[in-house]
């Protein structure tokens, strides 16, 4: 019984330790994000005097990067990719744990990526820096 009780409090411990440690990591990674560039490179674009566009060109990686506010982008258009792309968007802070899980339990069934876990945010970050590796820590 003693020995049960000391791997139970041992137990504890770690998780605690390890819960701490994790808690301590998403803080330092919300305090310190990895650095961007001051503005991204975008598309440039030649106006008429009164600001139509009239002929834009690609940056020098060869993206299309026209600037876009949100109000500048038909709302209905935005609801859909919302409700398609990250239904809880505006609930979580760039990570949907649930979405997460529910793809882990899907590959974990099945053995193959039946659906991603990936946020708008997420989508984002993939395109602004792209990584080689697509594994959970990189995701993240």
């Amino acid at each position: 019984m003693k020995m049960l009780r000391k791997f139970a409090v041992g137990a504890a411990g770690c998780a605690g330790i390890l819960a701490l440690s994790a808690a301590s990591l998403w803080e330092l990674d919300r305090a310190f994000p990895p650095p961007l560039p001051a503005e991204l490179t975008v598309s440039t674009e030649v106006q008429d005097r009164d600001g139509q566009l009239l002929r834009a060109f690609a940056t020098p990686d060869g993206y299309w990067r026209l600037e876009t506010r949100l109000d500048q982008v038909d709302k209905q258009f935005v609801d859909m990719l919302v409700t398609y792309e990250d239904k809880r968007f505006w609930d979580h802070e760039g990570v949907d744990v649930l979405a997460l899980a529910r793809a882990a339990g899907q590959f974990a069934t099945s053995g193959h990526i039946v659906s991603g876990g990936s946020t708008l945010s997420m989508q984002l970050a993939r395109l602004i820096e792209p990584r080689e590796s697509r594994s959970l820590g990189s995701k993240i």
